[in-house]
């Protein structure tokens, strides 16, 4: 099976596809593994104002922030200063 980059298949969507997408995984996660609404939009401000944050993607982790603030076990992954 060859490995594909996930960074490089957010440019092979068509953004008004992408969205939809995630917030369509989101939905089927188990509501065990997420956190409350209300930390999740507190995340989800802390990465909107971070400088490490590209194109919905976090530059540490590489995953869309939308995914990772929402589960309960997942931190903010930046290395010397984290958010959350």
């Amino acid at each position: 099976m060859k490995y594909i980059c996930k960074r490089c298949m957010v440019f092979q969507e068509d953004e008004a596809e992408l969205l939809p997408k995630i917030q369509s995984y989101i939905d089927t996660l188990d509501n065990s593994i997420k956190v409350h609404e209300t930390i999740y939009q507190e995340r989800l401000q802390h990465c909107e104002n971070c400088s490490d944050l590209i194109n919905g993607i976090c530059k540490h982790c590489g995953c869309f922030v939308l995914v990772r603030a929402i589960k309960r076990k997942l931190h903010c992954p930046h290395p010397k200063l984290p958010k959350w």
